[in-house]
């Protein structure tokens, strides 16, 4: 199947210092239908969405909301900047957009400890439900639609790693 140009969802500039692939993502603020964006940087190396609480904060989930609903997922592993690893710990969102797409439910991870935060991240878990080109020479990124997911993401927990945490 080849793809066609009117098959493009939406094309995204490449950051020109830095070639990273920032999205806007938008999400459900709390206690409102209104959505929200959010800068992501796509990161087709992880396989998992993070976000950083603060973005939480400003969609109206408070850190006594987070408490209460976070939860922990022990089959996924965060690896973290001192090579320790811990189980995973996310909250729902109930609406996340991105790129004509409904995801319901949203599962995104946090760490939940206070003083640390994960960069907003885009995972895998979102971008296998899109095709993607990125063509470096002209600094953009195509989104294009499909109509199921080529990909499934690693059950080897051993692969399902992120980053370094942030202070």
């Amino acid at each position: 199947m080849s793809i066609k140009r009117n098959d493009i969802i939406h094309t995204v500039k490449l950051e020109s210092d830095t070639g990273k692939k920032i999205v806007k993502v938008r999400f459900q603020k709390y206690s409102e239908l209104s959505l929200a964006s959010i800068d992501f940087r796509l990161d087709s190396g992880a396989d998992i969405s993070t976000i950083h609480k603060k973005e939480l904060n400003r969609l109206g989930y408070s850190m006594d909301w987070i408490e209460k609903n976070k939860e922990e997922n022990k089959n996924i592993k965060i690896k973290l900047a001192d090579n320790t690893e811990r189980n995973g710990v996310y909250v729902k969102i109930p609406l996340m957009y991105f790129m004509e797409k409904d995801f319901y439910d949203f599962k995104i991870y946090i760490v939940p400890d206070a003083g640390f935060d994960y960069s907003n991240l885009l995972g895998l878990d979102v971008s296998t439900e899109f095709n993607y080109f990125t063509d470096n020479e002209d600094g953009i990124l195509e989104f294009y639609r499909i109509d199921k997911s080529k990909f499934a993401i690693s059950k080897n927990t051993s692969r399902q790693r992120l980053g370094v945490i942030n202070k």
